[in-house]
């Protein structure tokens, strides 16, 4: 079984799923560390759905920095930033390079979240066998 990101990984595929008694490891590879991926069933049936999606899309695209880019001013609560930092920091005690890789480097981090990184990463709207609509997102490392 595949992960709906498969690629070609550096010895194995990315992507692939390995299943294991009473657990399921969606990611066998560590190349692609940092990406993640989430699929929300919405409280809406394909039927709620305009017939043309183009404006959802464009909206979308609007909010959402893609590639490199980033948020121009932190978009975040102060309310989910802190615990997020409480958990970097051991991090970057362990890694102090990471800090030097990035100018001002929470400033980025903080402006990242809400971004979906470049690649084979993307938002998309999926109907289940129930016609609900769930948005799945893969969003990616930020380098």
């Amino acid at each position: 079984a595949v992960m709906p990101d498969v690629h070609v990984g550096k010895g194995a595929t990315v992507g692939s799923v390995i299943p294991t008694k009473h657990a399921i490891i969606p990611a066998a590879v560590g190349v692609d560390i940092g990406c993640g991926m989430n699929a929300i069933r919405l409280n809406l049936k394909s039927s709620q759905l305009p017939d043309n999606l183009s404006g959802l899309r464009h909206a979308i695209e609007r909010k959402v920095p893609v590639g490199f880019d980033l948020h121009k001013q932190v978009k975040a609560k102060a309310s989910t930033l802190t615990p997020l930092d409480k958990r970097l920091q051991p991090i970057i005690s362990k890694h102090p390079g990471l800090v030097r890789m990035l100018r001002k480097f929470d400033m980025t981090w903080q402006k990242q979240l809400g971004t979906l990184g470049g690649g084979n990463h993307f938002i998309e709207l999926c109907l289940d066998e129930n016609q609900d609509v769930w948005i799945m997102l893969h969003s990616g490392s930020r380098g």
